[in-house]
């Protein structure tokens, strides 16, 4: 399976996503960063080398840290290089590290007399997907991808928000839904598969799959609070699959588990049956 940066990385390949994280967040939601007028920037010149020794100290490997995107926009008069670094876990080196990258490619610059390096104000703005506010500034698939981050671990604000926007959520492009899953992981295990590329690609459709499965966990309340309503009139397994014309086997776990929890909430009796 990829790495989510990897897979974060070829998201913000995508020239509309790319200028769209930064026109919502460094320019307040004003269109200044036109993603036809952005270009890609080779950054495998734009590397540091970290050095890992072994748990005896002995021995060490040097491991090279490549920059994750770069692009420049060029306008009449002023050219603009922006960086996007991504980062999954707190690294408190990480504003160190990007720098060094900047600096680096300052001096490369320099070696190739592009312009002359004016070195800025140093400001670095630092973005916590989980907690942006004014998610509506953005304009492509990063909206829905930070939404959903929003309602990760509030399952039911979650579900509904995946079914009112279920249409626009089928049309984000592979890379959005890649990231979208990774990032919801912990939700959709089973949904997440590599195919022969290795790539991560949807087992069914994970983003329709959380829609659905808020609606057949709806079905199931349902004929959970219709159960308890006949048990407490004393009906039989019997009578009740009869009424409600299903199978006694079917009902059986939920008329057991209802036996067995007479003062469970219908939630609760949801969440026993699913912990079984």
């Amino acid at each position: 399976m990829a790495k989510t940066d990897e897979l974060m990385k070829n998201l913000f390949k995508h020239k509309e996503i790319f200028a769209d994280l930064f026109n919502a967040t460094i320019f307040n939601g004003q269109q200044l960063i036109k993603p036809e007028k952005l270009t890609e920037i080779n950054t495998e010149n734009i590397h540091i080398e970290d050095s890992i020794q072994d748990k005896d100290n002995i021995n060490s490997n040097i491991t090279k840290r490549y920059r994750d995107l770069c692009m420049r926009q060029n306008d009449s008069i002023l050219q603009i290089i922006l960086g996007c670094e991504d980062q999954s876990e707190v690294d408190y080196s990480m504003p160190i590290r990007t720098m060094l990258y900047d600096s680096l490619k300052y001096t490369e610059q320099q070696k190739n007399l592009e312009l002359k390096s004016i070195i800025p104000n140093y400001k670095m703005n630092l973005l916590w997907a989980y907690n942006i506010k004014d998610i509506d500034k953005f304009k492509s698939d990063l909206q829905y991808i930070l939404y959903m981050l929003k309602y990760k671990e509030e399952k039911e604000n979650l579900k509904e928000y995946i079914s009112e926007n279920n249409h626009n959520l089928q049309k984000m492009n592979q890379d959005s839904h890649n990231v979208a899953v990774a990032l919801l992981n912990h939700k959709l295990p089973e949904l997440i598969e590599d195919d022969k590329k290795g790539e991560i690609r949807m087992g069914k459709n994970a983003i329709e799959a959380i829609h659905d499965d808020g609606i057949a966990e709806g079905d199931t309340l349902h004929r959970i609070l219709l159960i308890m309503k006949k048990i407490q009139k004393g009906k039989t397994l019997a009578t009740i699959a009869d009424e409600i014309e299903e199978e006694e086997k079917d009902i059986l776990p939920i008329y057991t588990m209802i036996k067995d929890h007479p003062n469970e909430s219908k939630e609760e009796i949801y969440k026993l049956l699913q912990a079984n």
